[in-house]
């Protein structure tokens, strides 16, 4: 397949695919892990320490975080966590809980323009990840 059908070919995915995990994470289970983190984050306001997010690998692992779903400790760390991180989506940031500095995992907004830039090009589509990254978490911050 030629290289420019192939970019349609993902931007038409993009532009259907409801949300961020469809669009960066390729594997079934590993979409599936990363889709149950974020919703697990969301969950808990947006911020896990890093004692927690162990926990949840744990659980994960066990079968317990989700009926029906398991997924390797080891696995969620370096593909989900580590590539998330990588992109910028997720941070370990210092936030004060019970009058103590904890590093917590927080999603970061992604500051990104109200009009798109258009085209099939690597401009659009980092608009389109972070607008749907924003529109995860954020739903009453993004217009759209």
């Amino acid at each position: 397949m030629p290289r420019t059908m192939l970019r349609k070919a993902v931007l038409g995915e993009i532009s259907e695919s409801g949300d961020v995990c469809g669009l960066l994470f390729r594997q079934g289970k590993t979409r599936d892990a990363a889709r149950h983190f974020l919703l697990w984050l969301r969950s808990k306001d947006n911020r896990a320490t890093r004692g927690e997010v162990s926990q949840f690998s744990r659980e994960l692992q066990q079968g317990n975080a989700v009926k029906g779903f398991s997924y390797r400790r080891e696995h969620f760390y370096r593909p989900i966590l580590k590539r998330l991180m990588d992109f910028g989506f997720i941070a370990l940031e210092s936030r004060p809980i019970n009058r103590r500095m904890v590093r917590c995992y927080v999603p970061v907004y992604m500051y990104i323009p109200s009009k798109g830039p258009g085209g099939h090009n690597w401009w659009n589509l980092a608009y389109i990840i972070a607008l749907k990254w924003n529109q995860f978490f954020w739903p009453e911050r993004t217009s759209k």
